[in-house]
């Protein structure tokens, strides 16, 4: 079974995701041990976004729905190119008996209450996953979580 890391990297006018990857993909192998790919290219669609030191910039964060079909590997671990990798414990999530793993809850390490409405979305305060850190083995349910989620977005 291959096993490996995904990183979708778009620059935009302020950011440059790619660079971020490769030192990304860079400390992935040197701590996890595993190969990474770096989705770049043409993304599909844009939104905006506003960070606090840049301004509001394009931000291509559409293609992540499409890590099922653009993995090259059996086992995957899709990462933000600004996610910093600096030990090994993401290797426990290849040996947890699921499909499909995403957060649920996104919280400050330092104690501060500030992702509190991050955790929820809409009117109705749905519970939100995070695509931050994800991880899918090839299968059925794998498929049928990363279908939905294209449906949701090209719809």
């Amino acid at each position: 079974m291959t096993i490996g890391a995904l990183i979708f990297a778009y620059n935009n006018e302020a950011i440059d995701y790619e660079a971020m990857a490769r030192w990304s993909a860079s400390n992935i192998e040197r701590h996890l041990g595993i190969p990474t790919t770096i989705i770049t290219g043409t993304p599909k669609g844009n939104n905006r976004r506003h960070f606090t030191d840049v301004g509001a910039v394009t931000w291509h964060n559409l293609n992540r729905m499409d890590a099922y079909t653009l993995s090259p590997y059996d086992q995957t671990l899709v990462l933000d190119a600004d996610y910093v990798v600096a030990s090994d414990q993401l290797n426990v999530l290849f040996d947890i008996d699921q499909d499909f793993l995403a957060h649920r809850m996104a919280y400050d390490i330092a104690g501060h209450p500030s992702f509190g409405d991050n955790n929820w979305f809409g009117t109705y305060k749905m519970p939100m996953h995070w695509a931050t850190v994800m991880c899918f083995r090839r299968s059925k349910t794998a498929e049928l979580i990363f279908n939905t989620m294209q449906m949701i977005r090209d719809n």
